[in-house]
């Protein structure tokens, strides 16, 4: 108990320590509090209006089970990239396996300091908006009991479960050589496809009639409760949680016998998960953490010159090596990337609606839908580019070679570049082709105009975005981080561009969906689509050829204040 103590506390202190030599460090703390606490605000504030209505249509078992469903799928997904990279890929297990504690105990705290930072976004996301609910829908004691539990044990929950997913994964790429990389690969293909069914299961069914009236908004409501229930069917245990704070019944027809039922079987999965933890998690760690060094690729340069010609390709090649041989860098960085197609299709799917057909507003919908998913698929793509975001931050200490070896910075940047364009290129290209095609099957149209200028202005938004993004990043970029979670997730300054960069997205998404149906309206179909495309790509082609231009001629400026 006392090394668990002394580790967790020596890990606290590391990951929330103050970066020597980082003058704006408090300044940038201080603004991803106030941004989470804004955005928590926001989630309180939409409950608290809409707490009259759930309580009136009796949907607040509903409510309070998404509202827990989302910080449980949260804590999932990043939960498992902190597992991977935090505990099996990390660079300080030589350092803290040599210490005289037990695998076991490093395991402990490593996995208490995951909880910790992942319990505290729980928290500030859904405590305060579950707190008003319950006062907005005159909820009992057990809410708020609910509530508390929900705190302390479904980011645990969430966790147990995703470091019970690492073990397989690991054990898979424990047969490879380059293990980061195959573990980055397994990790993006198991999201990509757990979503995508996550995303199908929650849409199957239910849809809302077309016509008005009061006898649609009450039939509206229990498809809206349907709906919700066979989403929670995926993880029940939550379902249960929430059944047991608003008295939702369940498995009694005794209000106080189903409530201690829900409660025992949300508290059973926890110890389930617990105990299967122990024994498989703890085997596999010191296995991944004895095999953790990987073989260095041999070299095909087999007279040992360093060939101008071939300089860019070998720094593209170091880029990508770089970025999907970190399971971290590789899922925070491609999650976007994979994740946009599969999103799209989705999209336009949902808008072929119960009588939609019946209505003849199949064009209308597509104008929407085609909206949205564009707006989406610039969002993933551009806005969540972590990529650039993190181009120089990624190098860490060794960004020094970058500094030593005889290659013109602007070189040096361009490889940069072409390692963050090129998958958010193929990617929009694939999202656009699945709009396409599911629009022309789903919604019966096809608009050539809206697939070209859509394919331009997804291709010139990611360039912008990733000049943008690179220039933050190579002006205050962090080199002196020790987890990836330090680089990417811990790191304040990758916060603001990201959010800057998602309400630019949806700035976009609006000005498409407003000119869009403001035209069809007129009469001229589906041509706002398309000039309101051709219209922002004109504007990202502007912007991106402006910060290009002062991003290449400050790049030697720009490097030689940054040191290591």
């Amino acid at each position: 108990m006392y090394g668990w103590k002394v580790i967790t506390r020596t890990l606290l202190s590391m990951t929330f320590r103050k970066r020597a030599g980082a003058k704006n460090s408090p300044s940038a703390l201080v603004g991803f509090i106030v941004l989470a606490a804004i955005l928590s605000a926001c989630i309180a504030v939409a409950l608290g209006f809409l707490g009259a209505a759930v309580r009136d249509y009796d949907l607040t078992t509903e409510i309070a089970a998404l509202l827990l469903a989302a910080d449980f799928m949260l804590t999932l997904v990043f939960g498992t990239v902190a597992v991977f990279s935090y505990m099996y890929f990390s660079r300080d297990n030589e350092f803290l396996m040599s210490l005289p504690v037990r695998p076991g105990t490093v395991f402990a705290a490593k996995l208490t300091v995951i909880y910790v930072e992942e319990a505290a976004v729980g928290a500030v996301l859904a405590f305060p908006g579950a707190i008003v609910l319950g006062i907005a829908t005159a909820q009992g004691a057990a809410f708020y009991i609910m509530t508390l539990i929900a705190v302390a044990l479904v980011p645990l929950c969430a966790l147990l479960l995703g470091a019970l997913i690492a073990v397989p994964l690991t054990f898979i790429a424990g047969f490879f050589r380059n293990r980061g990389a195959v573990a980055s690969v397994l990790l993006l293909v198991l999201f990509a496809a757990f979503m995508t069914v996550y995303i199908v299961v929650v849409n199957l069914g239910g849809r809302a009639p077309a016509s008005g009236g009061a006898e649609d908004i009450g039939a509206a409501v229990e498809t809206l409760r349907a709906a919700v229930r066979r989403s929670m069917y995926v993880i029940y245990p939550i379902y249960c949680l929430a059944c047991f704070g608003t008295n939702g019944g369940g498995f009694a027809e005794a209000p106080a016998l189903s409530a201690a039922i829900n409660l025992i079987v949300f508290l059973g999965t926890v110890a389930a998960l617990s105990a299967a933890l122990v024994p498989l998690a703890l085997l596999m760690y010191r296995r991944a953490v004895m095999r953790q060094s990987e073989n260095p690729p041999r070299s095909r340069n087999k007279a040992g010159r360093y060939e101008r010609s071939g300089v860019l390709r070998a720094l593209v090649k170091k880029e990508t090596r770089m970025l999907i041989r970190n399971s971290s860098f590789a899922f925070q960085c491609l999650a976007g990337v994979v994740l946009s197609p599969a999103m799209c299709v989705v999209m336009m799917i949902m808008g072929n609606g119960e009588g939609v057909e019946e209505a003849g507003i199949s064009g209308l919908m597509f104008v929407v839908m085609w909206a949205i998913a564009a707006m989406m698929a610039l969002m993933m793509t551009g806005a969540l580019n972590f990529t650039a975001l993190t181009a120089v931050t990624r190098e860490g200490v060794t960004f020094a070679y970058s500094k030593l070896i005889p290659v013109p910075y602007t070189v040096q940047l361009d490889a940069k570049r072409v390692v963050s364009v090129l998958p958010p290129l193929v990617s929009g290209a694939v999202s656009v082709a699945g709009m396409a095609v599911s629009g022309a099957v789903a919604l019966k149209t096809v608009d050539v105009a809206a697939i070209i200028s859509t394919l331009v202005m997804l291709a010139a938004g990611v360039l912008c975005f990733t000049e943008f993004y690179l220039r933050r990043d190579l002006k205050k970029p962090r080199l002196d981080w020790v987890t990836p979670r330090d680089a990417v997730k811990s790191n304040p300054a990758t916060v603001i561009p990201t959010l800057l960069g998602i309400l630019a997205a949806f700035g976009a998404g609006g000005v498409i969906l407003g000119l869009g149906l403001g035209l069809y309206f007129a009469g001229l179909g589906g041509w706002g689509l398309t000039i309101a495309s051709a219209a922002l790509a004109a504007v990202f082609v502007l912007l991106f050829f402006i910060v290009r231009g002062r991003t290449t001629a400050d790049a030697d400026r720009l490097y030689a204040a940054l040191s290591v």
